[in-house]
């Protein structure tokens, strides 16, 4: 995929597909709360922040989850159609699945049937429960699930496995040190504090807590490693001549996006200390014209440190860059474990949003 290729819809446009609405839940451990529930809440949530109602959404786009096949049946067979008393009404319903690029394919996905007229306005769900699910189950799926059932499986190759092999590549390229990794956990704890909803709200994190803590696959160590947790995401996708004649005059428009498909088994990644990230920002760069310099938030998502400084760092050393990211240090940058869009429109000009499978580029409209 050498060229590039235009966005193919103008920002001034009627049907250009913009964010209007977003919700979410306190992540944490919340066994009293339940799937469904979880989901129709946060959905209602998305949908009164965006002005709305059930019935005004024509289609739904869900996100599966990998916590209960059941709970994903019920999915599939357009359960959430019939929470929001929406049968007969509903348009679609329909889910879309990318491991940890999955919410920038559903924007991807939203926005083209938007544009193409096919859908006015998209309600996107995504409800996950490893803090509450059965720990065997989830135990069994992070060992399983995405891992190469000839080669790597039988070596003993897990998640958090192919972390710890990512994090020793990264610490050689870099020179980086356990404590500049360690570094890197405590400025991500330092941001939660200032979000209501997150799930080690008022717990502070230390360098030598991390260090402390047991060693998991060396050199990760477990406060290095993704806590499983509950949570709840939604967002509202409509186009900016929908979103004008409900009153808003500031919206979050996709002004590009790109995407690296790097590789399956890590045995073929040819450089774990790179991984796509770098393809994927340049593509999405390319469609916007825009570049790194007009990025007022970066927002960066993987499940590893090292991972999430390979975006953010370009083979610097963790301490180097992220000791400066931190809450009113010199750059701003917003880490999220697992795969929920958070709060874009406002009043920010521009906006990035990078992840592992994909990066697009979104920012504010004023119609």
């Amino acid at each position: 995929m050498a060229d590039t290729w235009p966005l193919n819809i103008d920002a001034n446009a009627p049907n250009d597909p913009v964010f209007i609405g977003v919700g979410e839940l306190p992540s944490g451990r919340y066994p009293e709360r339940n799937f469904i529930g979880d989901l129709t809440h946060v959905g209602l949530r998305a949908l009164a922040d965006a002005k709305m109602v059930p019935r005004d959404v024509d289609t739904i786009l869900l996100i599966p989850c990998l916590h209960s096949p059941f709970d994903q049946a019920d999915l599939i067979f357009s359960r959430m159609a019939e929470e929001l008393g929406l049968i007969g009404h509903l348009k679609s319903s329909f889910m879309v699945h990318s491991g940890g690029s999955t919410s920038d394919n559903a924007v991807r996905l939203a926005s083209g049937l938007i544009a193409s007229g096919h859908a006015r306005t998209v309600l996107v769900l995504q409800c996950e429960r490893w803090g509450s699910a059965d720990l065997n189950t989830m135990v069994t799926m992070l060992s399983k699930y995405g891992i190469p059932n000839e080669w790597e499986m039988p070596t003993g190759l897990q998640f958090n496995a192919i972390g710890a092999l990512i994090t020793r590549r990264y610490m050689h390229a870099t020179q980086s040190s356990a404590e500049d990794m360690a570094s890197f956990c405590v400025s991500l704890r330092k941001w939660a504090q200032l979000n209501p909803n997150a799930m080690y709200r008022g717990k502070p994190l230390t360098v030598e807590k991390v260090l402390a803590s047991k060693v998991v696959a060396e050199p990760l160590h477990a406060l290095e490693c993704p806590m499983l947790a509950d949570g709840a995401v939604a967002f509202v996708m409509t186009s900016a001549e929908n979103a004008k004649t409900r009153g808003f005059d500031t919206t979050v428009r996709v002004a590009g996006s790109g995407g690296c498909v790097s590789h399956y088994s890590v045995g073929q990644e040819p450089d774990l200390a790179a991984l796509g990230w770098a393809t994927a920002a340049r593509r999405a760069y390319e469609q916007s014209g825009w570049g790194p310099k007009d990025a007022q938030i970066a927002q960066i998502y993987d499940t590893y440190a090292a991972v999430t400084t390979i975006a953010g760092t370009r083979g610097r050393r963790a301490l180097v860059c992220f000791g400066r990211r931190r809450p009113r240090g010199q750059a701003t940058v917003q880490h999220q474990r697992r795969d929920a869009i958070r709060r874009a429109h406002g009043r920010g000009r521009r906006h990035r949003l990078a992840r592992r499978g994909g990066a697009p580029v979104v920012g504010a409209r004023r119609t």
